[in-house]
């Protein structure tokens, strides 16, 4: 009986293990991603004369902090005003 229970606690403790490394990894595939799509951003609101008002380090946490795929940013547009505007809706224009 004891041989069974070190074995499934082997077994118990790999699982756990690879489950960590993979989300890990994943984690940081995100990030990653995250860091080269500001670039992207900073880029579409320039090509309208307007600048990104938020920074990278604040850009990857609004983006960790979304439950879904439209998010808030501030801008000052051309016209010298501040404004906040979700992402999607600002492309869309």
């Amino acid at each position: 009986m004891s041989f069974y229970n070190d074995i499934k606690l082997e077994y118990l403790l790999f699982k756990y293990i690879t489950n960590l490394l993979k989300d890990n990894s994943l984690y940081n595939a995100r990030v990653y991603r995250m860091t080269n799509n500001y670039e992207k951003v900073v880029n579409k609101f320039n090509e309208r004369n307007c600048k990104l008002l938020n920074t990278n380090e604040e850009y990857i946490e609004i983006l960790k902090s979304s439950k879904n795929t439209t998010y808030k940013l501030n801008y000052i547009a051309s016209c010298g005003h501040e404004h906040i505007v979700f992402y999607n809706v600002f492309k869309s224009r």
